[in-house]
């Protein structure tokens, strides 16, 4: 997951800034872990808005430190490479096509009867 490194890039950079102690750099790395274990479309959906918003607190706090030129460029291109990220994630059509199989293929006779009798269960939307 790309989201999970770049925001362990962000926490390597909030590292020469921030406390190693820091609720900002601790909350950034449990929201990357728990997205790197969710393993259902609704897991992963609500784990990518844990690390969203766990990323912008790590972001925002960074950005009231006196950065290098250097780190101040590698912050605002991983923000932009995060935000691309969550875009592309918001125009996949995962959600279209699994809504059309459950409404379209198990909704419609014989394939629901055959569905249910096979154990064939609803896709999972990420929401």
């Amino acid at each position: 997951e790309s989201r999970v490194q770049l925001s362990s890039n962000l926490v390597t950079v909030a590292r020469r800034y921030l406390d190693a102690d820091a609720p900002s750099v601790a909350g950034a790395e449990q929201a990357a872990a728990a997205l790197g274990a969710a393993r259902t479309p609704g897991e992963k959906y609500r784990a990518n808005a844990g690390l969203d918003s766990a990323f912008g607190t790590l972001y925002a706090e960074l950005g009231e430190k006196s950065l290098s030129e250097q780190d101040a460029r590698y912050r605002a291109r991983i923000q932009t490479d995060f935000q691309s990220r969550n875009a592309t994630i918001s125009h996949d059509a995962y959600n279209r096509v699994a809504q059309n199989f459950n409404e379209g293929v198990l909704g419609s006779f014989p394939a629901g009867l055959l569905g249910a009798a096979t154990g064939i269960q609803p896709l999972e939307l990420y929401r």
